[in-house]
C-alpha cells in the first residue's frame, strides 16, 4: 500500500513537471463552492454550439499528446490533465478541480476505468461530463436511476452548448428514434438512460454500431441496494458493459461502504488503484437527534425549531400520509410548508419543486423521493421526522444541506410510533419472501413451461406470477375478515396500485436472482401483449380518451362463451402496443390507468399482457428436485439481504440513540477512519455536545467543591 502511494506521488510530481511550466495548481477545498471566472459565459448558438462541443479534441490536442507521452514514461496513470482543465474552464468557467476530480478524469482520458466515492455535492457529474468532451468523438452513456435527475443534467448541458440527450420511458417512439439517429451520426457526446434501457434489444444493437467511449454508472451503490429490490436491472449493468465492450467504465456514488466499493470494483473489473474516495466529513453540519414519548410533543418541538432556525428546509418522513399531515399542521402553525411525494400529480410536484428552488425560507415535507438531483446550495435544515432508513440514506440526505459552506443543521426526531413503519420499510415481506412462496413461484414459472432447449425464448406472465406470490397472504386476510364478520372499506387507490406494482417488482427481483445465481436464463426486454378483461359496456360509458381507445380496439375473446350475456358482456381483449401508440402514451401510463379502472369497478382484468421474456442458456429446472435446488440458492441470497437490512436498521437506531459521535459513526461506516482518530469526536454533533455539557457540569461541581475546601482551610488558618 505504501509503495503504491509513493509511486502515485512520484507520478503526480513527474506529470506536473512534464505537462506544464506553470506552478503546480492546488485543488479547491472539498466544501468550497466553485468560483467561475465569469458568470456570463457565452458559448454561441446553432452551429457554433455544435462545433463547440465537438471541437475540444482539436483545441487540446497538443496537451493530450504530451499527456500520452507522459503516460508511456510513467508506470501509473497521470493525476493531472491540462486538457481537462481547459475543458473545465471553457465549458463551466471554473479554474480548478476539487479534491480527486482531476485524478479521476485524467485516468479516464488515458484509457483507465475508475470508481469514485465522493460525498453528495462534491461534483461527481463533472467526472464523466468533462471526460466525455475530452474524448472528442464517440458517445458516453450515463446510466442513472432517476428521470428527474437525467432531465436536469441534460437541460444544464444543453444550456452550455454541449450535445447531450436522454432516452426515458416518458418519451414517444418518434422522439426515441430521433435520439438514436443523432447517436449514429456521432452528434451526441453524452447519452443518459435508465438501467432498464440496457435490457432493450434495439438499444444494445444501436450501441454495438457506434463507439462507446465510456459507460458512467451514476448512483452505483444501487447495484447492491435497489438492484436487489425494486430495480433489478441495475444488477445487469456490469454484464451490459462487458457485452457492448465499452472502452472504459466509471462508477460514481456518494454512499458506498468499503465492502460495497470492493464489490463494485470486482463486478466491473476495476483494479484497486482505480478507486478514489474523498472524506465524508462536513465541518459546517451540526448533526442532532432528539426522542419524544408522544407525537404531539415531537410536532411542537418541530414548530419551535423551525421558528428559531429559519431557512430553506427539507423534512423527510417515512410515509406519504405523514408528509401530508405534517405539512398541514405546519401550515396551521404559520410556517409555509408543502408536501411532496410520488402520489401527488406531476404538475403539482413540479410547481412545488420550483417554488422551493426559488425560495430561501420554504419548507418541504417529503418522502425520500425528493432531493435527488436537487442542486440548491443554501438549504439550512435537513430534518428526519422518524429514523432514516439506513446510514447510507442518512449520509446522502444530510449531504444536501449547507453546500454553500455556511452552518446548517441536520436533525432526527423520533417517537415510538416510528417503529412499526421502520420495520416494514427496512424488512419488506414481499422482498424477503419465505421459502414456500419462492417454491410456489418457481414451480409455476418453470414446471408449467413446456421443454425449452437452450437458445429458445420463454415468456413468463408477470400478472399471474404476482398473484401466485401473494395468494396465501390474501387468503389469510380473507379468513381474518370473515372472523371479524364485517366488510372493511376498500383501500385507497394509490395503495392498491402500489401493492400491485410492489408484487410485480418482487416477482422480477426473484427471477433476477434466478438469472444471476443459476445462469440458466438471460433476461430479454419485457413483452407487452394482449389484455383480457370484463366490463366493455362500463368502459364505453367513460368520458375518457384512453377508455374510448381501449373500447374501440377491443375484440371479443375467443374464450368467451355465447351464454355470457349480450353485447358488451363477457371477455374482451385488446393489444397494449396498438392502444399506447394510438393515444401516444407510454405503456406504463396505460398500465396505471388499467389498475385505476379495476379498482373503481369499471373493468375486471383476467389476463394482464405484461410478460418477462428470457433466453434459455441451459436446461431449465424441469423436475421437483431441480426446482428445489434453485429455491435453496435463491432463498440463501434473500436471507443474506434480509440479514443486511436488519443490520442496517440496527445501525440507524444506534446512531439515533446518540451513543457515539455521529461523525465517527459515518466515518467508520464509509471507511474514513482518519477523521475519528484525528479529531476524537467532531465537537458539533448531539453526542459531542452532550458530552461537552456533561463535562462542563462536572467541572463546575468539582470547582465548587475545591472552592468550599479552600475557604474552609483559610477560615481555619
Amino acid at each position: 500500500m505504501a509503495s503504491r502511494l509513493l509511486s502515485r506521488s512520484v507520478a503526480r510530481t513527474a506529470a506536473q513537471l512534464r505537462l506544464t511550466s506553470a506552478p503546480p495548481h492546488t485543488c479547491t477545498p472539498l466544501l468550497r463552492s466553485y468560483r467561475p471566472r465569469s458568470r456570463n459565459l457565452t458559448l454561441g448558438s446553432g452551429a457554433d454550439r455544435y462545433q463547440h462541443s465537438r471541437g475540444y479534441a482539436a483545441a487540446t490536442s497538443q496537451a493530450a499528446e504530451v499527456e500520452d507521452e507522459a503516460v508511456e514514461q510513467l508506470s501509473e496513470y497521470p493525476t493531472t490533465s491540462p486538457a481537462a482543465r481547459k475543458i473545465l474552464h471553457d465549458a463551466w468557467g471554473y479554474t480548478s478541480f476539487r479534491a480527486e476530480q482531476e485524478a479521476v478524469i485524467a485516468r479516464l482520458l488515458h484509457g483507465g476505468s475508475a470508481v469514485a466515492v465522493f460525498p453528495t455535492g462534491a461534483g461527481k457529474s463533472l467526472l464523466y461530463q468533462v471526460a466525455a468532451l475530452g474524448f472528442g468523438g464517440g458517445v458516453t452513456v450515463v446510466v442513472s436511476p432517476l428521470i428527474a435527475l437525467i432531465k436536469d443534467q441534460v437541460q444544464d448541458l444543453k444550456k452550455r452548448g454541449i450535445d447531450a440527450a436522454a432516452v426515458d420511458s416518458t418519451m414517444e417512439r418518434d422522439e426515441v428514434r430521433a435520439v438514436f439517429e443523432r447517436v449514429m451520426n456521432d452528434e451526441v457526446r453524452l447519452l443518459y438512460v435508465s438501467p432498464e434501457r440496457l435490457n432493450n434489444d434495439a438499444f444494445v444493437q444501436l450501441l454495438s454500431k457506434t463507439t462507446v467511449r465510456l459507460i458512467a454508472v451514476d448512483e452505483a451503490h444501487c447495484v447492491y441496494e435497489w438492484g436487489n429490490s425494486f430495480r433489478p436491472d441495475y444488477l445487469r449493468v456490469a454484464r451490459f458493459v462487458k457485452e457492448i465492450k465499452a472502452e472504459r467504465v466509471l462508477c460514481v456514488t456518494a454512499t458506498a461502504t468499503p465492502e460495497i466499493t470492493e464489490s463494485i470494483s470486482t463486478a466491473f473489473g476495476i483494479p484497486r488503484d482505480g478507486v478514489f474516495r474523498t472524506s465524508t466529513y462536513r465541518p459546517n453540519l451540526t448533526l442532532l437527534s432528539k426522542s419524544f414519548k408522544k407525537d404531539l410533543e415531537r410536532l411542537d418541538y418541530l414548530v419551535d425549531f423551525l421558528n428559531a432556525n429559519p431557512g430553506a428546509t427539507i423534512i423527510y418522513t417515512l410515509k406519504r400520509s405523514t408528509a401530508v399531515i405534517v405539512a398541514g399542521l405546519l401550515e396551521a402553525a404559520g410556517i409555509e410548508a408543502f408536501p411532496y411525494h410520488a402520489g401527488i400529480d406531476k404538475a403539482t410536484r413540479s410547481a412545488t419543486q420550483d417554488r422551493f428552488m426559488n425560495s430561501d425560507k420554504l419548507t418541504i415535507v417529503a418522502t425520500i423521493a425528493f432531493g435527488l438531483g436537487i442542486n440548491k446550495p443554501n438549504i439550512r435544515n435537513i430534518i428526519h421526522y422518524g429514523p432514516p432508513l439506513s446510514i447510507e440514506n442518512y449520509a446522502q440526505e444530510i449531504g444536501r444541506a449547507g453546500r454553500d459552506g455556511r452552518p446548517s443543521t441536520c436533525l432526527i426526531l423520533t417517537a415510538p410510533t416510528d417503529t412499526r413503519t421502520h420495520n416494514f420499510l427496512t424488512v419488506n415481506p414481499l422482498l424477503a419472501p419465505r421459502k414456500s412462496a419462492i417454491r410456489r413461484l418457481l414451480r409455476h414459472a418453470f414446471l408449467t413451461q413446456p421443454p425449452a432447449p437452450p437458445g429458445t425464448t420463454i415468456t413468463l406472465p408477470l400478472h399471474a406470477l404476482a398473484r401466485v406470490l401473494v395468494t396465501p397472504t390474501r387468503k389469510r386476510k380473507k379468513q381474518k375478515q370473515e372472523e371479524e364478520k364485517e366488510k372493511p372499506k376498500p383501500p385507497p387507490l394509490p395503495q392498491v396500485i402500489r401493492d400491485k406494482e410492489d408484487a410485480t417488482a418482487a416477482v422480477m427481483a426473484l427471477l433476477m436472482k434466478v438469472e444471476m445465481e443459476c445462469g440458466v436464463v438471460k433476461a430479454l426486454p419485457t413483452a407487452y401483449g394482449v389484455v383480457t378483461y370484463r366490463g366493455l359496456s362500463r368502459l364505453q360509458k367513460l368520458d375518457d380518451e384512453m377508455a374510448t381507445a381501449v373500447a374501440e380496439a377491443s375484440t371479443r375473446s375467443e374464450t368467451t362463451s355465447d351464454e355470457e350475456g349480450g353485447e358488451g358482456e363477457g371477455l374482451w381483449s385488446f393489444d397494449m402496443r396498438r392502444v399506447s401508440e394510438r393515444v401516444r402514451a407510454g405503456r406504463e401510463t396505460l398500465l396505471r390507468r388499467l389498475h385505476e379502472w379495476e379498482h373503481e369497478g369499471v373493468v375486471e382484468i383476467d389476463i394482464l399482457g405484461v410478460a418477462a421474456r428470457y433466453e434459455v442458456l441451459s436446461a431449465l429446472p424441469g423436475t421437483e428436485e431441480a426446482v428445489e435446488e434453485v429455491v435453496e440458492r435463491v432463498r440463501s441470497v434473500v436471507k443474506m439481504h434480509e440479514k443486511r437490512s436488519v443490520e442496517r436498521r440496527k445501525m440507524v437506531l444506534e446512531l439515533v440513540a446518540g451513543r457515539e459521535c455521529f461523525v465517527g459513526v459515518l466515518a467508520g461506516h464509509f471507511g474514513d477512519g482518519e477523521v475519528v482518530r484525528r479529531r476524537r469526536g467532531c465537537g458539533h454533533c448531539q453526542w459531542c455536545l452532550d458530552r461537552a455539557e456533561r463535562r462542563k457540569v462536572e467541572k463546575k461541581e468539582r470547582g465548587g467543591k475545591k472552592e468550599g475546601w479552600w475557604k474552609k482551610k483559610r477560615g481555619g488558618g
